[in-house]
């Protein structure tokens, strides 16, 4: 054979390499756009399920699924399932914040004390109504303190630079 066909095989060769290691990356990559659509797919059906589950609880009957345009780069603060795991209750859907949840610790006068897991960016005012409505109050009857000091319902467990053995004292309207 002569060079100049040895040369076109191994042209041919190395365009047929390429070819297939194109097709491998192709593969993988339509491979990774099926999972992230089967994701988000899961993330819809899941996301209709507690805008259904809220306005049920919330008494909404003229809502409508489609036309919800929720703006990503906002921070949207939602309740949702109760969860008792581990002595700690989640009061928030904390798939999308794992692992920046924290746990509050609060403690009434009583020495009785309850746990609460949140994402670390979210406003304790909902921590904190979450606990007033266990203890049957209201957010505004209870006085929440951090080394003596009030809280500032708008801070956030970062905000206020809570640690693991911080407790938050909790002042019911009985006194207790």
């Amino acid at each position: 054979m002569s060079s100049e066909g040895s040369r076109e095989i191994e042209a041919g060769k190395k365009r047929l390499a390429a070819a297939n290691a194109q097709s491998i990356s192709a593969t993988t990559m339509f491979q990774l756009a099926n999972t992230m659509m089967e994701t988000a797919k899961k993330e819809i059906e899941d996301a209709e399920l507690f805008l259904k589950e809220a306005e049920e609880r919330w008494n909404v009957v003229d809502g409508d699924v489609d036309d919800v345009n929720v703006n990503v780069n906002e921070n949207v603060n939602v309740n949702v399932n109760m969860v008792e795991d581990d002595n700690a209750v989640d009061i928030f859907d904390l798939s999308g914040y794992l692992p920046n949840t924290f746990t509050v610790h609060f403690r009434n006068m009583e020495k009785e004390s309850t746990f609460v897991r949140m994402p670390k960016n979210i406003d304790m005012s909902q921590a904190f109504d979450f606990y007033a409505r266990m203890e049957g109050t209201r957010q505004s009857q209870c006085r929440f303190l951090l080394d003596g000091e009030y809280i500032n319902p708008t801070q956030s467990p970062f905000n206020l630079s809570l640690m693991a053995d911080d407790i938050i004292q909790v002042i019911l309207p009985n006194g207790n």
